[in-house]
């Protein structure tokens, strides 16, 4: 930087240290002796005299200060600005976003104003940049993403430089189509996308180091300087879709009226193009989210009349195999008017789910599968999230979910049965190693037990097991945890109650009541517009929490034991029950990972809390954290 010197920060074992740690970028190394640096917690506004300023845990993100005499003491002229790019201790403001690993090694995540802000929410810039140049770089010359303004709030935008003038439509489109599912992985949100014409080239605001500023790209856009590009790039895509939807309603003839139907569901729920969805096309590769799914189970509820297990949504994820599960190609009737809705016999549909606990999220790949372990509420639609970003791994994930979901199956009764079960369903669809298992709270203790049950059968088969913020010794919680309490956390995971509401329930008195009244308590306390998002029956939550309480009923009397090879750690803000602070959590109860494992675990620590760190406005940073995990 001008403001420090050349090599203050600084690698000597690039590119071989961060080859070797499977790293996604490289480190920026160690500093110089006559420098320090520090990375902070961010705090509201410039930090004041007297203030606390918490400086982050290895890994942790934060920004980035130096202090030396080699950092600059201020700008020429200008005071405020000086003000500005010192705290209140004399550390300098680099104005990045940063972590410092265990070992003092400098890794940056990007600028601390490189932000887009969409309905509320702040996107880091260079997560969306990497999704969206790993999506279509391949295809175009340049790409170019800025911020613009929409109704309401920031919206991102794509230009986009050919590799040729003129591009071929059905080119346009699958850029389009590829930049527009990057983004919506990162922000929920559709982008704005246009390429950029020949003859606009000479307004691009490059530097003379061959840089675009995107603050001035937003600015020309918003002048309307690239007005001729977006509307013409607009006209040649609807153009060639509306052909493109021609041959495609040809090819849907062949769809039988119940597939034809569940097309339509697809579309609206989604809210994607029709062009894009047909026979074959999975929810998961739509962008869908685990809300999606909710929201999907919910629509195919209505129209057909009976409750189909979310679980066949998840097994069947194509509009052919759904309907072939559910039965309805034999159920539909065809309307002799054409304008009217076709109709279906809802009491002859009878979904039965058999009880292999395998959900297939992915699978078309030669790499090592991922399997994750439910949490403690036994459903595994909280991976829907994950499995969209860890695509890019191009790596088979397979979830295990508990059983007792539908009216015909019992609950686990035990720890051993869970165990059993899930490892036969691993082996029988992965017969041999080597395996990368990970769990997400309570399927930690459950994919530990696999761990070491898989190990004890092949000799070391596990290469990777991962923790998603649970520590080894889990029994006093449980004890906690009796059917009301099951009941009351299940309904803040589901955001039936906000965290607020959670925490201001007394809890000893809360527990003391019977099933009914909690019930009533919580349905009462639930957000209606939620349960209607979700879909979701009185009888389907007293369900859920008898699953997610018969899981917590058998840990009472765990006690773990043996030793895994190795254990990587992902730690988040814990529970207030269990920890006062991040610092505690870490070093009193995950730590004692290393009592149970034959090498140091290695830590990460991830974004959110208990709850929401694979949740929509953390899961980016996640799944990178995770996929480096897994590489190294």
């Amino acid at each position: 930087m001008t403001e420090t010197c050349a090599g203050a920060i600084y690698s000597l074992e690039c590119p071989e240290a961060d080859v070797k740690n499977g790293r996604s970028a490289a480190s920026r190394g160690k500093c110089m002796r006559e420098i320090e640096m520090r990375v902070t917690v961010p705090t509201s506004g410039n930090s004041t005299p007297g203030e606390t300023i918490t400086i982050a845990m290895p890994g942790q993100p934060g920004d980035l200060e130096a202090r030396s005499n080699v950092v600059f003491k201020g700008y020429y002229r200008d005071a405020h600005a000086t003000a500005d790019a010192f705290t209140a201790d004399g550390w300098f403001r680099t104005g990045d976003q940063a972590t410092i690993d265990s070992e003092d090694n400098l890794h940056l995540i990007g600028r601390v104003k490189n932000v887009t802000n969409i309905n509320g929410v702040k996107f880091a810039t260079s997560d969306i940049q990497m999704s969206v140049e790993q999506a279509i770089n391949m295809r175009v010359a340049r790409v170019i993403r800025f911020p613009s303004r929409a109704v309401h709030t920031e919206q991102v935008t794509v230009a986009y430089t050919p590799k040729a003038w003129p591009m071929e439509p059905g080119e346009m489109d699958e850029i389009e189509e590829l930049a527009g599912q990057a983004c919506i992985l990162i922000t929920g949100s559709r982008p704005l996308i246009f390429s950029l014409l020949e003859s606009s080239l000479s307004t691009l605001p490059i530097s003379t180091l061959g840089k675009i500023s995107r603050a001035k790209m937003t600015s020309l856009f918003q002048a309307g300087v690239f007005n001729e590009n977006v509307l013409l790039h607009h006209q040649c895509i609807d153009d060639f879709r509306k052909r493109k939807h021609g041959s495609v309603a040809v090819a849907a003839q062949a769809a039988t009226p119940a597939e034809s139907l569940l097309i339509e569901d697809f579309v609206d729920v989604l809210d994607v193009s029709p062009d894009i969805v047909c026979l074959d096309t999975r929810i998961f590769d739509l962008g869908c989210t685990s809300m999606d799914m909710m929201r999907f189970k919910r629509r195919i509820d209505t129209r057909l009349g009976v409750i189909v297990p979310i679980i066949m949504l998840m097994r069947s994820p194509t509009p052919r195999d759904l309907a072939a599960d559910l039965g309805l190609n034999a159920q539909i009737q065809s309307s002799h008017n054409g304008s009217e809705s076709q109709t279906v016999q809802p009491a002859t549909i009878t979904p039965t789910i058999d009880c292999a606990p395998v959900v297939t999220f992915w699978s078309s790949s030669p790499k090592t599968p991922l399997w994750l372990m439910h949490p403690g509420v036994g459903e595994v639609l909280v991976f829907v999230g994950l499995v969209q970003h860890l695509h890019n791994d191009d790596r088979p994930v397979y979830a295990l979910r508990a059983r007792g979901f539908e009216a015909s199956q019992e609950c686990f009764t035990s720890i051993d049965e869970t165990v059993t079960t899930h490892v036969n369903a691993i082996r029988q669809q992965q017969p041999n190693g080597p395996y990368t298992i990970a769990g997400y709270s309570y399927g930690t203790m459950l994919a530990f037990e696999v761990a070491k049950r898989l190990d004890a059968a092949d000799g070391g088969s596990v290469k990777f097991l991962g923790s998603f913020n649970l520590p080894p010794h889990i029994k006093t919680r449980m004890r906690q945890m009796n059917w009301n309490m099951c009941l009351l956390h299940l309904s803040w995971f589901l955001d039936l109650i906000s965290e607020e509401h959670t925490n201001g329930i007394d809890e000893h008195s809360f527990r003391a009541e019977t099933r009914d009244i909690a019930l009533n308590i919580m349905l009462r306390a639930a957000r209606q517009s939620r349960l209607d998002e979700l879909g979701l029956r009185e009888s389907e939550l007293i369900q859920w929490t008898n699953v997610a309480f018969g899981l917590q009923s058998m840990a009472v009397d765990y006690e773990p034991s043996r030793q895994v090879d190795a254990i990587d750690i992902f730690h988040a803000i814990p529970l207030k029950v269990v920890a006062v602070s991040q610092e505690e959590w870490v070093s009193e109860h995950l730590s004692r990972w290393s009592d149970f494992s034959k090498t140091k675990p290695r830590f990460h620590h991830v974004g959110g809390a208990h709850y929401t760190m694979i949740g929509p406005d953390h899961v980016s940073k996640f799944s990178q954290t995770l996929m480096a995990a897994l590489r190294s």
